[in-house]
């Protein structure tokens, strides 16, 4: 399954770094982002960061613009490359590797922080076993901060502000970067919960959630789209 993963994300590699470029494009969206990393992490600099299926590097070039060390994983070499060059073509000293979220290729205590962007519904058979490992990673103290949602509604703000201005409803057909099977059911509080209660046994603490803001960062103020954002942080002791 990696494999055939791996590969069909190899092919549409460049159609999503496309859709990538919109969001990274449209300012409100890079404000709201960049207003919300930089309270996450507040006034520390140059943190170890690893952000768990890069991508196109949305989240890793983000975070090195905000002078920290970004380490972006992925098991797509073509994501990788696309990644690199862009962070490269913007003067960002951004690590990319290849590598798997249920086995990743550093040593123990290694990042300050993780993040995650739309991965959770690849994960749901293993979720807690990926949350261990990625708690082995983590320097004590340390955190991961997951976004996640209902991407098969076509919820990326660019698309739905132009939809919105045509007068036409937003299309329910568009699906964002998962590392495994799509899972097409909508989240909903449940997922919080279990999510909640899988990085709790894999030895993570202070679990905080967060929906209202969530929804802001993905421009949804303006266009009920029947999806429903996840935010959840939690700490390894």
């Amino acid at each position: 399954m990696n494999t055939i993963m791996r590969e069909s994300w190899n092919n549409r590699a460049q159609q999503y770094a496309r859709r990538m470029d919109k969001l990274m494009n449209a300012l409100e969206y890079q404000q709201q982002w960049q207003q919300k990393l930089q309270a996450m992490l507040g006034n520390k600099q140059e943190l170890q960061i690893l952000d768990v299926a890069t991508g196109s590097g949305f989240l890793a070039i983000h975070l090195a613009q905000l002078g920290h060390r970004v380490t972006g994983l992925d098991f797509s070499e073509e994501m990788l490359r696309i990644a690199e060059l862009r962070a490269k073509s913007m003067g960002l000293d951004c690590s990319f590797v290849y590598g798997f979220a249920e086995d990743l290729p550093f040593h123990a205590e290694h990042f300050d922080v993780m993040v995650c962007r739309n991965l959770l519904g690849s994960l749901s058979d293993s979720r807690q076993a990926v949350f261990k490992e990625w708690r082995r990673v983590l320097k004590s103290g340390g955190r991961v901060l997951i976004w996640d949602g209902d991407w098969n509604a076509r919820n990326l703000f660019p698309f739905a502000q132009s939809q919105l201005s045509s007068g036409r409803k937003p299309h329910r057909q568009a699906k964002i970067k998962r590392q495994g099977i799509s899972k097409r059911n909508p989240y909903s509080r449940l997922l919080y919960n279990e999510v909640a209660l899988e990085l709790e046994a894999a030895g993570f603490i202070n679990m905080t959630t967060c929906d209202k803001e969530t929804k802001l960062m993905h421009g949804l103020q303006e266009v009920k789209l029947q999806c429903e954002p996840l935010f959840i942080s939690a700490q390894k002791p």
